[in-house]
This record gives structure tokens, sequence and C-alpha cells, in this order.
């Protein structure tokens, strides 16, 4: 599991990183499954406050296009290993451009293609994991999955070909969330556009 140690009073994450290592697996195993835990030194009868984000998200609420977006959507095809995804622990994803040398950008089809054709191991997350990202950022903001990959390895946006949607009368869609300067917007994209090496694919390793 992979966690974010914000310093608090005075602490350094390395001091509140070697706390965690001491007290134990069990005990790092509950720190690290909360938000935020609260330990005393009992030497110095001094209080610390440690801050940990889990990249674990439960990916078992399904997402349903039609109470998300509105009436008419429709899901066309999807990635179903990305529906038996309960769980993701987003520190062991990859982010794809699916860019070749010589690229500068490439249709959403043709990405959707390199990710069918070309990585065949890896899953592609869908309508699940997008919701989950989103609803955890909803919840959570700053302590959440999306603002830690974006301090972290400086991801501004994900989209998630496990799930081609459909408007109605319309192209082909993917679902998207992306960051606007200020905060994290969810959107959809069509498969026409060009897409860009600032424009990831969330996908999982196959278990």
């Amino acid at each position: 599991m992979s966690v974010v140690l914000e310093m608090v009073k005075g602490w350094t994450v390395g001091q509140l990183a070697a706390l965690v290592y001491k007290m134990g697996d069990e005990n790092a195993r509950r720190i690290l499954s909360c938000r935020k835990v609260v330990v005393t030194f009992e030497d110095t009868n001094q209080t610390a406050a440690i801050t940990a984000t889990s990249l674990i998200l439960d990916c078992s609420k399904p997402f349903d296009p039609v109470a998300f977006i509105g009436e008419g959507w429709k899901e066309l095809e999807g990635d179903e290993r990305a529906l038996a995804l309960k769980q993701v622990d987003f520190s062991t994803c990859q982010f794809l451009t699916c860019l070749k040398e010589g690229d500068g950008y490439i249709k959403g089809e043709e990405k959707l293609r390199r990710l069918k054709e070309d990585y065949p191991q890896l899953i592609r997350h869908g309508g699940n994991q997008f919701l989950a990202l989103w609803e955890d950022y909803m919840k959570n903001g700053n302590n959440s999955v999306l603002e830690h990959l974006r301090r972290t390895q400086d991801i501004t946006y994900l989209d998630f070909f496990g799930l081609i949607l459909q408007r109605p009368y319309g192209p082909r869609l993917i679902l998207s969330l992306y960051w606007d300067g200020g905060h994290w917007c969810c959107h959809y994209r069509w498969l026409t556009n060009e897409l860009g090496d600032r424009e990831w694919s969330s996908v999982s390793p196959v278990s």
C-alpha cells in the first residue's frame, strides 16, 4: 500500500514513517486504513496527527450512465475484467498514453485499438473505477487518490477505455477526469478526438 504522510506539529515525514514502522504490522495496518489517526508519544507526552491517504479504493459500486449523465446514454462495449475489480490499488496501476515514436497525437479509436492489441495483459479501467475515483475526490478532496496522483506523478488527466459509451444520436465516447487548475472535473471525450502525451489511460495489471 502507498500512503502520503503529512507532517504536522513539527514532526517530519521521516519521524512519522519511523513511528509507523516501530508500531508493528497490526498497528501499522490500522493506521494506514484510516484517513487520520492521533498518536501520543508516551515518553514525551507529545501528540502528532498522521494523515494517511490510502490508494486502495472500493470499486464495487456499478456505474449507471443514465443516473450519472442523463437519459438516452448507453454502454456500447467494455473490458469485462474491470467489472470484476472490486478493489483497485492505484499504487500498482499504470497510466498509458499509447503514443509511439513520431506520434504527437492519436485518435481515441486508435488508442483503444492499441490498448487492446498492444497491452492485452492490462485491464482497461471502466465506469466503476471512474466512479470510485470521482466519489473519493468529492468526499476527501486534498486527501483523495486523484490529488495524490497529481502531486506525486503530475497526472492531471485520466480516461477510462474500459467502458465505451454513446449518447443519444452521438458518437462513441469515454469517461474522463481532468484537473482544471483549481479542482478536478468529470467529463467525457469523443473517440474521434485527438489524445496526446498528457492524456493518460488508467489500467491495472492482471493479478
